[in-house]
């Protein structure tokens, strides 16, 4: 989350004014009673379902006093907005860092199995192909590179490489 926190504050410094607004008005919408600050009941009311859990909001809390700054949502606002990391589906935990995918599902329009490295080196979790089948997300963009050349799949491939970047 480290890494997601400094490139959130990176683009953030060089965004647009509109888009600084954009992302004030983001921090506004969670805070709901003004105060500057959004507890765990604001965060939960405000954001996707997807983010409305305390691990994450925990792990957003970098000063562990219960609330968010400005700051601590900013890495929330790119997450929701920009590249929307993945849950692992063994544990359900936010994958913020590297993480394992099935490559024979990757990109197939109905989903992967994405797996924190626990969950995957335990093995516990139900698949329809081998674990042999499953890369890291470093790996996966360098795969998915190779084997794809037209425009679309490049695009998928910038999506990826995004993702793997912030996330990892």
């Amino acid at each position: 989350m480290d890494e997601m926190r400094n490139i959130a504050r990176a683009y953030y410094g060089r965004a647009s004014e509109d888009e600084k607004n954009t992302i004030q008005e983001f921090f506004k919408k969670l805070d709901a009673n003004g105060d500057g600050k959004v507890t765990l009941m604001e965060f939960n009311k405000s954001v996707s379902s997807w983010y409305s859990d305390e691990t994450i909001f925990r792990q957003l809390d970098t000063t562990g006093d219960g609330t968010l700054d400005f700051d601590e949502v900013l890495p929330l606002y790119y997450m929701e907005e920009k590249v929307s990391p993945p849950k692992c589906d063994g544990c359900r935990d936010l994958l913020a860092g590297l993480y394992f995918t099935c490559w024979l599902c990757f990109g197939k329009g109905n989903g992967s199995t994405d797996l924190c490295c626990s969950c995957y080196n335990r093995g516990s979790f139900e698949h329809e192909h081998a674990l042999s089948n499953f890369v890291d997300n470093h790996s996966l963009v360098v795969k998915f590179r190779i084997q794809t050349n037209d425009a679309q799949s490049e695009e998928k491939v910038r999506n990826i490489c995004v993702r793997q970047f912030i996330c990892s």
